[in-house]
């Protein structure tokens, strides 16, 4: 991808898309998380979609906390839920040409369409529950609030990997919301 997403396309990022002349801090990591993320992709439509970076992968993020708020306000970048979500800003400068498939429409899809298959994904749930600590009722439960806040959000998914990543992410951070379960107990101590 870094043969079709080249300095020419950069330019015009910084120049067209941004509001306000960048620092050039903010345009260094920008370049550097473009390549990061492209270096290894090949040239496909698949390829050419916005994507995330986990806040966990920034060496010393408070270090890149003020450039990345730069890149947040210029509507590059949006910085929450532990992530930094790279805005696909690049594709309407792309040469088609150079890619193996054209671009095609994609179409993404509200979370109510995902929540029986996040609430009928085995292998969310099970991970859910190890991972946190919580019963498989209690990650239902999560999943539940999970689809009523980003309905609130109106927030749409390519597909229902993105759609379980997204929600996975979110659980790291909000699993301490559910309350946890009472066990009662029918039966008395011997001797009382």
């Amino acid at each position: 991808m870094l043969k079709v997403i080249n300095l020419y396309i950069i330019d015009r990022i910084f120049r067209d898309v941004s509001r306000k002349k960048l620092s050039p801090n903010a345009q260094i990591l920008y370049i550097n998380c473009l390549t990061h993320h492209f270096r290894n992709l090949e040239p496909k439509e698949v390829n050419c979609n916005a994507f995330e970076i986990l806040i966990d992968e920034f060496p010393n993020f408070k270090k890149y906390k003020k450039v990345l708020t730069e890149l947040e306000e210029e509507g590059l970048v949006d910085v929450s839920n532990g992530r930094v979500m790279f805005y696909n800003e690049w594709s309407k400068f792309i040469d088609r040409n150079m890619l193996d498939v054209p671009m095609q429409e994609v179409i993404s899809k509200p979370i109510a369409e995902f929540k029986n298959e996040l609430l009928e994904s085995d292998s969310l749930i099970e991970l859910s529950s190890l991972k946190h600590k919580i019963s498989k009722l209690q990650v239902a439960k999560l999943i539940e609030l999970f689809v009523v806040e980003q309905s609130a959000f109106k927030k749409e998914y390519l597909s229902i990997g993105d759609c379980i990543k997204h929600c996975s992410n979110w659980m790291q951070y909000n699993h301490h919301k559910v309350p946890k379960e009472i066990i009662k107990s029918g039966n008395k101590m011997l001797g009382k």
